[in-house]
């Protein structure tokens, strides 16, 4: 790292120009030329301002039409859907509440006690509707016999030993006759 120093401090800076250089001047003509030039671009970019100025302009017009066509065509469906149910309204008036069933008319006993009549209404006394017994939720089943159990297995076990074999009867059958009749 010290030899990076050393490079460094070594190294001296450039001196800076004893006289700084001049501004380029232009000449008359392209002075001339510059001021015309400012002048186009000027026009030009007032042009494009005004321009784009109106296209915002009519672009926000154009939103505003389209924001009030939107709420014109709410409106109407409204306006429309109001009358239909008007109509409806007018046309089928509302369902008369269905009349109530009449109830039998309660029988009523006149006896005289001492010269005043009272009324005795007699009730019969409501049914009970028959007890359906309470089934438990979760009936329990006794466990299946260890020797039927057992013996299922083995039936099982005996019906696949079966299978297995019949299949490897098979395959002897089938590789017999490949070897004596050979194909292709």
């Amino acid at each position: 790292m010290s030899d990076t120093r050393e490079d460094l401090e070594s190294t001296e800076m450039p001196a800076p120009p004893a006289e700084p250089k001049k501004k380029r001047q232009l000449s008359e003509k392209q002075l001339a030329n510059l001021a015309k030039a400012r002048e186009k671009a000027q026009v030009t970019l007032k042009a494009k301002r005004e321009r784009s100025q109106k296209l915002k302009a009519e672009e926000k017009k154009l939103k505003e039409l389209r924001f009030k066509e939107r709420e014109d065509k709410i409106a109407a469906e409204i306006k429309v859907m109001q009358s239909n149910q008007d109509q409806e309204e007018i046309d089928d008036p509302p369902p008369k509440p269905k009349p109530k069933p009449k109830s039998k008319k309660k029988k009523v006993v006149y006896y005289s006690d001492s010269s005043s009549e009272e009324e005795v209404v007699y009730k019969r006394r409501p049914r009970r509707p028959p007890r359906t017994p309470i089934q438990p939720q979760y009936e329990y089943e006794s466990p299946p016999d260890a020797y039927e159990e057992d013996r299922r297995r083995q039936d099982e076990e005996a019906a696949l030993e079966r299978q297995y074999q019949n299949k490897l009867a098979a395959m002897r059958k089938k590789m017999l006759m490949q070897s004596v009749f050979p194909t292709g």
